[in-house]
């Protein structure tokens, strides 16, 4: 540990593992009220957690580094689709906010999308 990429996922689990425990409600007020994290950061983090396919473990560092960017592309369910966005390096670590946001509408575009673009 010790990247801003390691503390990120950290973060992740810390509120995996806490989210469903008594007192998670009052963490989140006691952060924004010592200036630690704002409640829309906060909520930024528990979506990422809330998605199982936002795993450090299981994708390495192929996910970007930033947590907004990782916010909007857990707004991915499909892990089908997931998958094949990691194998295509759409999602990759250069994957910038614009382009999550982008992916997340074309997921959401059917059901099995047609993630070849180069075709459409």
């Amino acid at each position: 540990m010790g990247s801003a990429r390691d503390s990120l996922w950290q973060i992740v689990y810390l509120i995996r593992q806490c989210a469903n425990k008594e007192g998670f409600k009052a963490l989140q007020v006691e952060l924004e009220s010592r200036n630690i994290m704002k409640q829309s950061v906060f909520s930024m983090f528990k979506g990422i957690a809330d998605n199982s396919l936002m795993d450090y473990d299981r994708y390495g560092t192929s996910l970007p580094p930033a947590y907004n960017t990782l916010y909007h592309l857990a707004k991915i369910e499909d892990d089908r689709v997931f998958d094949t966005y990691i194998k295509e390096e759409k999602i990759s670590p250069a994957t910038k906010l614009e382009d999550a946001k982008r992916l997340v509408q074309e997921s959401k575009g059917s059901s099995t999308v047609s993630v070849d673009t180069k075709r459409m």
